[in-house]
């Protein structure tokens, strides 16, 4: 059975507050944006809403959304909603304060002073999102070699309310929200990594939350990335920058040429923010996958070919995983988190060997 182990060793992080989270659309070089929200309802549903930003070079500048939805287990239609546009920058209408976006009839609007966004997805999502105000950042995941190729400004602590409408019906909903601001500068961000894994565990309270996320660059001389972030109670208590990330077994999709691993175990380590050792314990083993999205599949075959060369081909795995995670503080056992878990795996090229 093959055995991959990896581990990361950070220490730089700083913690930040909402008005940071404005739209940055004047760099001349290549730049992607995207803020995203992941959303576990208290239904058992989820879904997730991205708008994007991305100056390709050339003059070239672009708008692309993404939304899915998965239906909790006991909603009559069990399909999920995976939807994507991409439209050219001009579509793109931004506030002169820079936290709203309006992209055709899709809105993500964002009052910094009432800490509250308003985002809405034509005929799917119309959802109020209330911030908290304490979140954190990172630059190139905290390595100490920073190159400032990226930025991830996570906020793990929101609380939501509005409406979904899916397959022809539409339902009042409440639930919590992971926030995820990330920009890529100088490179495509596709070129710095063949694998990128993002996770996120909400306890059944929804006021505990665990968020993941693993960079597997391309280099096999370059640094394995990772990081992570743990909410009890309904704050933020740590940012974990010391991880430990191995995956036992494969799968191989029928005719994707991407592999999935079928059992991962994760130790994510940090410490507390008044300095207590934090250590989080999980593993999980791969289940239904619920969905795959061919990214590049807007194109003809001809165009994709030629379109992968620049970008690599990227598909987006998405399973909910039933999983279990221990945590210990001060080398106490803390508490065991269980509940909802999203995780999103997004190949874009084949690991290097």
């Amino acid at each position: 059975m093959p055995t991959s182990s990896y581990s990361s060793n950070a220490n730089k992080f700083e913690l930040i507050h909402c008005k940071e989270l404005a739209w940055n659309l004047s760099r001349s070089h290549l730049t992607t944006q995207y803020k995203s929200f992941y959303m576990c309802f208290d239904d058992g549903s989820f879904g997730y809403i991205q708008f994007a930003y991305g100056n390709l070079g050339l003059f070239v500048k672009v708008a692309p959304l993404g939304w899915t939805y998965y239906p909790s287990k006991n909603e009559t239609v069990q399909v999920p909603i995976v939807a994507s546009s991409t439209y050219l920058y001009r579509n793109m209408k931004v506030s002169k304060d820079r936290y709203s976006v309006d992209v055709q009839k899709h809105s993500m609007h964002f009052d910094v002073k009432m800490r509250a966004w308003h985002v809405m997805i034509e005929g799917m999502y119309d959802l109020t999102i209330h911030m908290e105000d304490t979140g954190f950042s990172l630059m190139d995941f905290g390595q100490n070699d920073i190159k400032g190729y990226m930025e991830h400004k996570t906020f793990p602590v929101n609380t939501l309310e509005g409406t979904v409408t899916a397959h022809g019906s539409t339902k009042k909903v409440t639930g919590t929200a992971v926030f995820i601001d990330a920009m890529f500068f100088k490179e495509k961000f596709t070129n710095l990594g063949h694998t990128w894994q993002n996770s996120l565990l909400f306890d059944a309270s929804r006021k505990n939350v665990l968020t993941c996320l693993h960079y597997f660059p391309r280099d096999s001389a370059e640094t394995f990335r990772s990081q992570a972030s743990l909410t009890l109670d309904g704050k933020l208590v740590a940012v974990l920058l010391n991880n430990e990330y191995t995956t036992e077994g494969v799968l191989q999709v029928d005719g994707i040429r991407y592999q999935l691993p079928t059992h991962i175990h994760r130790i994510l380590s940090g410490f507390t923010f008044d300095g207590k050792p934090v250590s989080v314990h999980l593993a999980a083993d791969l289940e239904k996958i619920e969905s795959i999205t061919d990214v590049l599949n807007i194109f003809p075959k001809w165009a994709k070919d030629i379109v992968s060369i620049w970008a690599g081909l990227p598909y987006v795995f998405v399973w909910l995983q039933h999983l279990v995670a221990e945590v210990y503080i001060d080398d106490q056992f803390v508490s065991t988190l269980s509940g909802c878990h999203y995780l999103e795996q997004t190949c874009v090229h084949m690991p290097y060997s």
